[in-house]
């Protein structure tokens, strides 16, 4: 095994954790992280899973919603600061990741069935590491519930030192 010492950083898995938090329904919220990431360094993050919240659907639905209405969560993490939750073609967005619970409409019920939607899982993996060299990453909230909430991301990455050649690679790819 190896010791500490022995681990290039590009072998050692980090983890940056972003707390955001929601005082007022339909708030967006962002959080800005510094990556402590410059292009004069030369080193970029790999980003190999990012992980929202936890058990949010169950702790902060009201699961007496009216027919034919939906409250949700939506989480993002994003490269540019954002005034509001971007859609899948934003450029500025790495991932994004939403929970729903609707209530359909009456079928000879006084009340119609409950659908809990998920747009992703919770924690997003990439078996090819994301390349990221932002000097600040952004993680974005915005949710219908009416009580404060505390919602986290993890960021698992390593680090790598990286060529100019390389970065000018990855840079382009990303402008793309």
């Amino acid at each position: 095994m190896n010791k500490k010492s022995d681990l290039k950083d590009d072998q050692m898995l980090r983890i940056a954790r972003i707390v955001a938090i929601q005082s007022a329904a339909g708030a967006y919220v962002e959080v800005e992280h510094d990556t402590q990431l410059s292009i004069e360094r030369g080193v970029i993050w790999q980003i190999h899973a990012i992980e929202f919240g936890s058990n949010l659907i169950v702790d902060t639905f009201d699961f007496t919603i009216a027919q034919n209405q939906a409250e949700w969560n939506k989480f993002q993490i994003t490269r540019e600061s954002c005034s509001e939750t971007v859609n899948l073609n934003d450029s500025s967005l790495v991932t994004n990741f939403q929970e729903q619970l609707v209530r359909s409409v009456t079928i000879g019920t006084d009340a119609g069935p409950l659908w809990y939607y998920l747009e992703r899982p919770k924690r997003i993996v990439y078996p090819v590491p994301y390349p990221f060299a932002g000097q600040n990453i952004y993680f974005g909230f915005d949710s219908t519930n009416d009580a404060a909430l505390t919602v986290t991301a993890r960021i698992f990455y390593t680090t790598k030192t990286v060529t100019d050649k390389y970065f000018f690679r990855v840079a382009q790819s990303l402008l793309s």
